[in-house]
């Protein structure tokens, strides 16, 4: 069977008015969960249509999440693809590491709840009262102490914001828009569960992972 004929489905009605956006977001890192409607559907009747596409054209897997709430683009084993150029593909910073790994431990700590919205409030609280506050402040100053300056927290709110942009992006999560006075707010998307099967090694040594990169970060 020929190529042009295996991406026949392109010419539908559905897929010509939402393909575009689909493989765009897909392209850039982007996960896709039932709440983007149009794209989620095109997913789910053109399965096999759409992963032999970018089979055969990026070499590269279009993969579900674990329970098939979720899809990303993911590498075959054998390879990486043409999204192994470092212009169409990047894999995360240490800061996005470290972010995420705590963005997905407060969601496992929401799992059940049907509400996951995250205010600064919360992160305030998780960051310099938790039980794992020591281990955040390792990473997220340059030392650790009771009580931080404010320009030192504004600071860090900037950079903690600069890098959920990164993740609203990448479908992790979606940012609510500020209410005064209210500050950072945001929900933890179904699909930053990835992370737990591509770094499970640093979430069972979460402190030993820390710890590296607070000494990696202090000798740059």
């Amino acid at each position: 069977e020929s190529i042009k004929s295996d991406f026949s489905f392109l010419s539908d009605s559905l897929v010509q008015e939402h393909f575009v956006d689909l493989n765009s977001y897909l392209l850039s890192g982007g996960h896709i969960e039932k709440s983007d409607f149009y794209p989620y559907q095109l997913l789910l009747e053109y399965w096999d249509e759409l992963y032999n596409y970018y089979e055969s054209l990026y070499q590269i897997k279009l993969s579900k999440g674990t329970n098939g709430d979720y899809y990303y683009l993911d590498f075959f084993e054998f390879g990486s693809g043409k999204l192994s150029n470092a212009k169409r593909h990047k894999e995360l910073t240490d800061k996005q590491l470290v972010i995420g790994l705590v963005l997905l431990r407060l969601y496992l700590d929401k799992e059940f709840d049907n509400d996951k919205t995250i205010t600064w409030a919360d992160l305030m609280h998780e960051f310099f009262e938790g039980e794992d506050s020591k281990l955040y402040k390792k990473a997220f100053f340059s030392e650790v102490r009771e009580h931080y300056s404010d320009p030192e927290i504004e600071k860090f709110r900037m950079w903690f914001d600069k890098i959920l942009n990164s993740f609203e992006k990448m479908g992790w999560i979606d940012k609510i828009n500020k209410i005064q006075g209210e500050g950072i707010q945001f929900t933890i998307r179904e699909s930053i569960q990835r992370l737990a099967l591509i770094y499970e090694k640093e979430i069972e040594n979460f402190d030993e992972f820390i710890d590296r990169y607070h000494n990696y970060s202090q000798s740059k």
